[in-house]
């Protein structure tokens, strides 16, 4: 049971919340019909935050509070932010719609699927163990760490304390750069090569690319170690860099700016943050771990083990999946709660617990872990805390919803074949296809070897038989057709290319680093696509918006039969007061 570690802040999963409410918010407009508002005044308040508890809808037999609306106003930032300076007063509105649209379809699922939430009794009560150990997080491990200047200062790396004002030369070949090297040693003016040179994007600036700071990956560790090196003036050797090799010349240093040392600052304080946070909860851990008595069944890990090399790993823990794979404080835990479900989507539905019984073991390790911080949790009462308490009742509203919009709201939902041809035939714009070309070239580095290729070429060599010998693998040669635009080679390149008829051989092309010698193979003229091409792009596209009226239709269905009263002079002393 050692090396149990444990990821400091943990976010509450809301996943099936998102999916939920996203559809809500697309859905709901602001509908009167089926609405009472209260037109009663109420005595001004002093202090809103009295009225928490306020009735401020009531939706059939549901009673909805001040604080209901503002925890469902503050917990869904996108919504929040919807605020626009045209139309500010009727965002809260929207906001109240939804929530009233969201608990409309609440009451109509615990009506159609009231024993539901059985099946998703192991997702609630993973919901909760993360909430607590969120909480955990908030309420001990996050509280009172200091750090001081001094500290941070004294991590930050000093090659992020500096920059660095440089001139680079990038050549394609070690051999190159070694040779231009000479030449600056012998007294050559480094601009003048550079210009000449250099396969860099800023050959034409004399290779100067600016002051560099070193905290964002640019260059590779060696090549920022060679740099460092240096002293102003001075000319390093070639260091590999992902466009090739390059000489560098360091023209200045000095101190980073104030702004961006403190950006380095604050990322190094979360570092430290992040360390201080593993250290708690290691500590808390290792408490637990000598309060608790935990024995792992390692006779059955070799028995699955065994079953795993024999190939039998699927069939072996799910027959195995009753028996006890170990025991914390006396409470067996099967090897059936350990493998995780389905509806996981940080899978991304790989099971490597079917293969190997090492990642099984690191699954048990962390459902252990789990187990330890929910009982210490539950010893200390969290879970009797008001915001536990409602989040796993939110929770499982939203698995409610989820389930009624899957089983009743888009089951049997589809585009049909007729709705996708209207679409067609009104956006034929949209599937007009440009111009394309098809093309072999031949890619060089240097314009000697370019212009005896075209000489070659003139003299009758034939085109493919050096194309293959001297393009690059990520070239153009023979691939698909492209428009302009999508060549990547620069609007020169294109130009010179698409000018060319069938058959037709360009002459040299210069690119920023490298020569083209183009054969223009097939073209395609402007035209549009067929629909049976396009008909699946269109359904998906379309169906989106259809699930988006659908869902609407069906919760001003549920308006139509509910009551439902708003206090509206409490709601717009909320939206002044408050929102």
């Amino acid at each position: 049971m050692k090396n149990l570690l444990v990821k400091s802040d943990f976010r509450f999963d809301i996943y099936f919340f998102r999916l939920t409410v996203a559809f809500i918010m697309a859905a709901v407009l602001i509908m009167d019909s089926g609405v009472l508002f209260l037109t009663d005044s109420f005595a001004s308040m002093n202090n809103l935050n009295s009225r928490a508890d306020s009735i401020l809808v009531a939706i059939n037999d549901r009673k909805v509070t001040v604080q209901d609306f503002l925890d469902f106003y503050k917990t869904r930032p996108r919504i929040a932010r919807w605020h626009s300076s045209e139309n500010n007063q009727k965002d809260p509105l929207e906001i109240l719609e939804a929530l009233i649209g969201k608990i409309l379809m609440v009451q109509e699922a615990y009506t159609l699927f009231p024993h539901i939430l059985k099946r998703y009794e192991r997702d609630v009560a993973a919901f909760e163990q993360r909430c607590l150990i969120d909480f955990i997080s908030e309420k001990e491990i996050s509280q009172g760490i200091e750090i001081s200047e001094q500290e941070i200062f004294k991590r930050i790396p000093e090659e992020r304390k500096i920059e660095v004002h440089l001139r680079r030369i990038v050549t394609a070949t070690e051999q190159e750069a070694l040779s231009l090297k000479k030449q600056l040693v012998d007294g050559a003016d480094f601009v003048s090569l550079a210009k000449k040179y250099s396969l860099g994007e800023e050959a034409q600036r004399g290779g100067d690319i600016g002051y560099m700071t070193f905290d964002k990956g640019i260059f590779p560790k060696k090549a920022v170690e060679e740099i460092f090196q240096l002293k102003e003036g001075k000319i390093g050797n070639p260091a590999k860099i992902r466009e090739g090799f390059a000489l560098f010349q360091v023209i200045e240093k000095r101190k980073v700016d104030t702004a961006t040392l403190e950006r380095v600052k604050q990322y190094i304080r979360q570092q430290i943050t992040l360390e201080r946070k593993r250290e708690r909860w290691d500590q808390l851990l290792e408490q637990l771990k000598k309060d608790s008595t935990v024995i792992v069944n390692e006779a059955l890990f070799k028995e699955i083990e065994l079953s795993m090399t024999q190939g039998q790993g699927e069939g072996a823990l799910k027959r195995m999946s009753g028996l006890e794979i170990a025991r914390i404080k006396s409470r067996p835990i099967r090897l059936g709660e350990i493998i995780p479900n389905s509806s996981d989507t940080s899978l991304g539905g790989a099971k490597p617990w079917e293969r190997d019984v090492a990642s099984l073991r690191r699954i048990l390790d962390r459902r252990l872990r789990v187990f330890l911080f929910s009982e210490y949790a539950r010893q200390n009462k969290y879970d009797q805390s008001p915001e536990i308490k409602k989040n796993v009742s939110r929770f499982k509203e939203d698995l409610m919803v989820k389930q009624l919009i899957t089983e009743k709201v888009y089951k049997g939902l589809t585009i049909g074949l007729e709705e996708c041809r209207i679409y067609y035939q009104k956006h034929l714009s949209e599937y007009l296809v440009p111009e394309q070309v098809r093309i072999d070239e031949i890619v060089v580095q240097d314009k000697v070897t370019a212009t005896d290729l075209l000489h070659q070429l003139q003299k009758g060599t034939d085109f493919t038989k050096l194309s293959k010998q001297y393009s690059a693998p990520e070239a153009l040669r023979l691939k698909d057709f492209f428009a302009k635009g999508e060549s990547g080679m620069g609007k020169e390149f294109e130009e010179k290319v698409f000018n060319l008829q069938p058959g037709q051989i360009s002459e040299i092309i210069k690119t920023y680093k490298e020569f083209h010698i183009v054969k223009l193979l097939e073209r395609r003229k402007e035209g549009i696509t067929e629909f049976l091409k396009v008909e699946s792009e269109i359904r998906e596209k379309l169906l989106p918006a259809k699930k988006e009226k659908t869902l609407s239709d069906y919760i001003a269905s549920l308006r139509q039969k509910s009551q439902i009263i708003i206090n509206k002079p409490l709601f717009q002393e909320v939206v002044a007061n408050v929102l």
